[in-house]
């Protein structure tokens, strides 16, 4: 997804990674913690949070039966399913792309987020069923272990993660395509574990270019507005998603 350059504050911006929203989404972060009480922005953190938790229990909810019982809840029907959650998924992505405000307005915002959720939801418990609950186990711990120390990082760090943005960007458009080869041509167990490996990196480096964003503060350079808390979960949600999957 892109977006159009457009000057802002302290110079122009190509924020062509930012899923899609246009470039009125970002503002210098200095101003925003001058114009705004430090503490309205810490609500600002704490709600994205919440909803984000939220998003996760939704997800873990929907995905565990079909970890515990995949010969009850996977067969020939849920193929149907399938292509109905990728259908939501990108529909939702396309949309918000083409009008980033719905993810301002309330209650428009919420119920895309929870249809969103929901779709991804299914498809994690479609992917998980594929493996036994103590590899699901691990993979849980491992991804929240990460999750956890990349967060503290952004938060605690002085280095700026939040004009990586269009890298990330190209690098995950890189990836998808090397994915689309490898669904096609097939690969090997190298290959695939190179590509997982890669995979990992990017979205942990989204992870913390997302905090980044949400957090704000005088060392980095752009924040997300105070209207974006569902555009913000979701971008955190989807960075840990693409960790776990």
């Amino acid at each position: 997804m892109s977006r159009n350059s457009g000057s802002i504050g302290r110079g122009t911006v190509d924020l062509e990674a930012a899923r899609g929203y246009e470039d009125s989404q970002f503002y210098p972060s200095d101003q925003i913690v001058e114009g705004i009480p430090t503490y309205v922005r810490h609500n600002f953190i704490k709600k994205v949070y919440s909803i984000l938790a939220v998003q996760l229990i939704v997800t873990a909810a929907i995905a565990v039966p079909f970890a515990l019982y995949p010969e009850k809840f996977v067969g020939p029907k849920t193929v149907a399913l399938v292509y109905l959650s990728v259908f939501l998924t990108l529909g939702i992505m396309i949309a918000i792309m083409c009008a980033p405000s719905i993810m301002r307005k309330y209650p428009t915002n919420y119920i895309v987020l929870t249809i969103f959720t929901a779709a991804e939801g299914f498809m994690v418990g479609i992917i998980t069923s594929r493996y036994d609950i103590n590899s699901i186990l691990l993979a849980v711990g491992i991804v929240a272990i990460v999750v956890m120390g990349l967060t503290a990082y952004a938060f605690q760090t002085k280095h700026d993660f939040t004009g990586m943005g269009p890298y990330l960007f190209v690098a995950t458009l890189v990836l998808a395509l090397f994915g689309l080869l490898f669904l096609f041509f097939g690969s090997t167990p190298v290959l695939h574990k190179v590509y997982a490996g890669i995979g990992a990196l990017i979205f942990s480096l989204y992870l913390v270019h997302d905090t980044q964003l949400i957090a704000g503060g005088k060392h980095n350079k752009y924040s997300f507005s105070l209207d974006d808390y569902c555009f913000a979960a979701m971008s955190l949600y989807i960075d840990i998603i693409q960790l776990f999957m």
